[in-house]
């Protein structure tokens, strides 16, 4: 008799069945951009089942009330959707996945769904870049968000396969060629905008020249991107040294690009933060339940909102952890008493 596939065996073959998916997605794009589509979205679901499979097998099982070991084993059961993959890694595995990831798996997913149960216009039309400039677009950001993931906030699961991801990086880059394209046909009319007073910065996903600021109040600007379409929010903050405009984009950090001043998290909290960071002060922050540090409040008030100064994010409302009763921007509590949040474990580690 065959041995049975150890669970750390099967999230191995998981991860390579879900590198060889976005492979084949990228090589298929010209040829056959459908089944480019079907693969790239059979890719990311794959990886979310692998995270959830290093945090317990039954989790994968579409059913965990009637899952079987030795059906799991053998393969022969239902396995969770992206949906309900993402669903629980949030409530069960307490792996918050950003709204902006969320929407761009869910874009894949759709347009997947299109093609495999219908028919997709995008697919069917012809024109200057295909018609297809949107949706891979949308695998691209898709794996920009994926890959943060893996390589950065998921790290410590997938460090068996980090080459592998990297490889997998560099070929997914290859999409930007696809959309460079586009860029280069819409020069006239940024060109023409920027003449018209419009300010353009690079995108932050796809790195062309083509995203338009718009202010957002001020120290945020939100840039929209007119070759992938993505939306970034980034910070502008005047440099402490020589006044130089610093646009912050991630982390919380930036440099001048006159004099080369940087700064830091800890020099936006002391700008921004109510009370500018005084430890003897109890100002109106809070954690980010997008970018999780879970050692330094980032969250601040931003007019009627909340703004995280490490990762941008923006938020309506900041809740408590029922159990630990931190404040966290963004937090459903409604089971965190038990559930726990970033911070804490919740009721269910007590002894």
């Amino acid at each position: 008799m065959p041995k049975r596939k150890k669970p750390d065996s099967m999230f191995d073959q998981l991860v390579l069945n879900a590198i060889d998916f976005a492979r084949r997605s990228v090589k298929e794009l010209h040829l056959s951009p459908k089944y480019s589509m079907i693969h790239f979205s059979s890719a990311v679901e794959l990886f979310l089942k692998a995270r959830l499979l290093r945090e317990h097998w039954s989790l994968v099982v579409s059913n965990p009330n009637a899952a079987s070991l030795a059906a799991f084993q053998s393969g022969k059961f239902h396995s969770v959707s992206m949906e309900e993959a993402i669903k629980r890694l949030r409530n069960v595995a307490n792996e918050a996945i950003s709204d902006h990831a969320e929407k761009a798996f869910r874009a894949v997913r759709e347009h997947r769904n299109r093609l495999v149960h219908f028919f997709h216009p995008e697919f069917a039309r012809k024109g200057p870049y295909s018609n297809l400039d949107k949706v891979v677009a949308d695998q691209y950001k898709a794996w920009h968000f994926l890959n943060e993931l893996i390589s950065r906030k998921w790290q410590s699961h997938f460090r068996r396969h980090a080459s592998r991801v990297r490889s997998l990086n560099r070929t997914m880059h290859q999409l930007r060629d696809f959309l460079g394209a586009k860029y280069e046909a819409l020069q006239p009319e940024i060109q023409a905008q920027i003449k018209a007073g419009a300010l353009f910065e690079r995108c932050y996903f796809c790195h062309f020249d083509s995203a338009k600021v718009s202010d957002a109040g001020e120290p945020l600007f939100v840039g929209e991107c007119l070759v992938c379409g993505s939306e970034a929010s980034s910070l502008h903050v005047p440099c402490p040294k020589c006044g130089q405009t610093i646009i912050v984009e991630d982390l919380g950090e930036g440099q001048c690009n006159k004099c080369k001043t940087q700064i830091d998290l800890d020099f936006l909290l002391e700008q921004y933060a109510p009370g500018g960071g005084d430890p003897k002060e109890e100002p109106d922050t809070a954690y980010c339940s997008n970018c999780e540090q879970p050692f330094i409040q980032t969250v601040v008030p931003h007019g009627n909102v909340y703004l995280c100064l490490s990762c941008m994010s923006v938020y309506d409302w900041v809740g408590n952890c029922g159990y630990c009763g931190e404040r966290i921007a963004g937090f459903d509590s409604s089971d965190s008493y038990v559930t726990g949040c970033m911070i804490c474990g919740g009721t269910r580690y007590d002894d």
